[in-house]
């Protein structure tokens, strides 16, 4: 049980990584462009599914971090912002993303862009820890 809470707790967070880091490469193209996906989001929905359970992990996530706002430029930079309730210290950041195919990648870290509709910006993450392998799907929303 431990093992798999740890696991969890992980995959939340190297998702949660990836809109705080930056990268140095730029949109090759594929099913999604920069242009369409550009805009200024916030985390709405975030699920983790192991073993066949899905489990919401919003609650797992700081008030702090629900309500900042993550703007994905269509000249490949990004502006994470720390809005509202400041988390200690401040997450605010700078950096840089792409589209490669169905996929987004900042900083070398590389998420399934599952679909957008041009409001919700679904992506997916798998990983094994001590051989327990879950699913992370966050939904970001347009503001």
């Amino acid at each position: 049980m431990k093992k798999t809470l740890l696991f969890v707790a992980v995959s939340i967070a190297s998702l949660l990584t990836l809109f705080l880091a930056g990268c140095s490469k730029k949109d090759s193209g594929g099913s999604y462009s920069m242009k369409t996906v550009a805009g200024t989001y916030k985390l709405t929905a975030s699920t983790v599914t192991s073993g066949g359970a899905t489990v919401d992990y919003m609650p797992y996530i700081d008030d702090c971090q629900k309500d900042d706002l993550l703007q994905l430029k269509d000249d490949s930079t990004y502006i994470y912002t720390d809005a509202g309730t400041t988390c200690n210290p401040d997450g605010s950041s700078t950096g840089e993303w792409y589209i490669s195919g169905s996929n987004l990648i900042q900083d070398g870290d590389t998420v399934n862009i599952k679909s957008f509709n041009g409001t919700a910006l679904v992506l997916t993450y798998t990983g094994t820890s001590g051989g327990v392998s879950a699913t992370s799907t966050t939904t970001l929303t347009k503001q």
